[in-house]
């Protein structure tokens, strides 16, 4: 409905030359900073008392956050690969919502690189067009098959983490 109570228009279907540039379009603000680093919700670490790190500490860190960004830009592009051949529109959704939160992690993840006084790993445009081949592979074998491979990476994904933690 509009503001004035007039149902609105059905949108369009997006063609495939619209999911592609779409795709193009995430891929750029993934990988060309900031503006695909501009994260919405504010960072769990804000307002944390900042503890001192000794020279290989901060070497450390920095790695594992490298890393950890890597892992975003990686996410993003699954996601964008599997919007491309996702079959339903419902499906389609739901994987750019989960592009949008994780669009907060790579925002996140390069704010902390910056803060540690490093950078971003320069293999990243490789890692998204990997990721990306994936998502597009994950989306055509179906929406059924996408969205486990969505939930078996979560997975992967927690294990990672909980490795750093440790």
């Amino acid at each position: 409905m509009t503001a004035h109570g007039i149902p609105a228009a059905p949108r369009p279907a997006l063609t495939a030359i619209d999911r592609a540039i779409l795709a193009l379009d995430g891929a750029l603000r993934t990988l060309l900073p900031p503006q695909g680093r501009v994260a919405v919700r504010p960072s769990p670490a804000a307002g944390l008392p900042e503890n001192p790190l000794t020279r290989a500490e901060r070497r450390l860190s920095a790695a594992l956050m490298r890393v950890n960004h890597s892992g975003e830009v990686c996410a993003q592009a699954l996601y964008h690969g599997q919007g491309v051949t996702a079959r339903s529109p419902g499906a389609r959704a739901m994987l750019g919502r989960a592009a949008q939160e994780e669009t907060d992690h790579l925002a996140w993840c390069a704010e902390r690189v910056a803060q540690l006084e490093s950078r971003t790993s320069v293999l990243d445009p490789a890692w998204y067009l990997g990721a990306f081949a994936l998502g597009v592979l994950a989306g055509a074998a179906g929406d059924r098959w996408s969205l486990g491979f969505v939930v078996e990476t979560e997975r992967q994904v927690e294990a990672h983490l909980d490795g750093h933690l440790a």
